[in-house]
């Protein structure tokens, strides 16, 4: 009799994502790699394309086998999700249309990063709501030497568990030194997720959520996210989004615009018709 277990590990399945990829098998790699993403905490990971003799490498530590994928097949739908890095080339250009971005190190790993505000933007354009994406038991690596392995080449490897609904975040509620309670259904909170495709970390609740508001603007958040990533800073720096919102929160009320955190101004004053 055939039955689940017989057949091994499942990946889930979202054909929702078949708007933005165009293709089922770039949709179920998309997947993998927003899996891959979550599971190192929102940091470039490696991964093989196919089975080789690298010292790295482990049984089952490849795309192809983890999806299992053709050659033809898993090069195809990289390709519909985004662009190898070459040298010298502008890596906060290349985020401006691209969802994932990979390179290969000297040590010939090839390391891939999710860019998780074109993502949340695109999503967010084609009305697919609620995708965050679950770490179950069954997506989890079959052979454990993969973990065992990638400790050593990852300066960080700390595994985190989601739910769909994103149950955990909304368990206790927190607070700043002001009283200021938070939960994960704050608007602000909420804003933040949809535009980054996660939640934020939990002690810059309050300040996300008093900077932005019970009426937080999505789409003026969701551009300024697009712009601080393409010019090449660190999405986890929240006060410098945060400030270059309020800027520009401003800047749009006819108002002086204030100067960033990282001392930037977004649009700088006009004198003579020269800036």
């Amino acid at each position: 009799m055939l039955t689940s277990k017989a057949m091994g590990r499942t990946i889930a399945y979202y054909p929702s994502l078949n708007q933005l990829t165009g293709s089922i098998l770039a949709s179920l790699l998309l997947q993998q790699i927003v899996y891959w993403w979550e599971s190192q905490e929102q940091r470039p990971f490696y991964k093989f394309s196919a089975p080789c003799q690298h010292p790295a490498y482990r049984p089952g530590d490849s795309w192809q086998e983890e999806l299992g994928f053709t050659r033809t097949e898993f090069e195809t739908a990289r390709r519909r999700l985004g662009c190898k890095i070459q040298q010298g080339d502008e890596k906060s250009a290349l985020r401006l249309g691209s969802l994932v971005l990979y390179w290969t190190d000297r040590q010939r790993l090839t390391w891939y990063e999710l860019n998780t505000p074109l993502l949340g933007a695109k999503l967010q354009e084609l009305s697919i709501t609620g995708y965050l994406h679950p770490i179950s038991n069954a997506e989890k690596p079959q052979y454990k030497e993969m973990e065992d392995n990638r400790s050593s080449f990852l300066t960080k490897k700390t595994q985190r568990k989601t739910t769909e609904n994103g149950a955990a975040h909304n368990s206790t509620p927190i607070s700043s030194e002001n009283g200021l309670a938070v939960v994960a259904t704050h608007p602000a909170i909420q804003a933040w997720r949809e535009t980054m495709a996660r939640y934020p970390r939990k002690q810059s609740w309050p300040l996300i959520a008093k900077r932005l508001g019970d009426k937080p603007n999505q789409e003026l958040l969701a551009s300024v996210v697009a712009e601080w990533i393409a010019a090449g800073y660190r999405s986890d720096n929240v006060t410098g989004i945060l400030d270059w919102y309020e800027s520009r929160k401003l800047s749009e009320k006819g108002k002086t615009l204030l100067t960033t955190s990282v001392g930037l101004v977004p649009q700088p004053p006009t004198i003579g018709g020269r800036f």
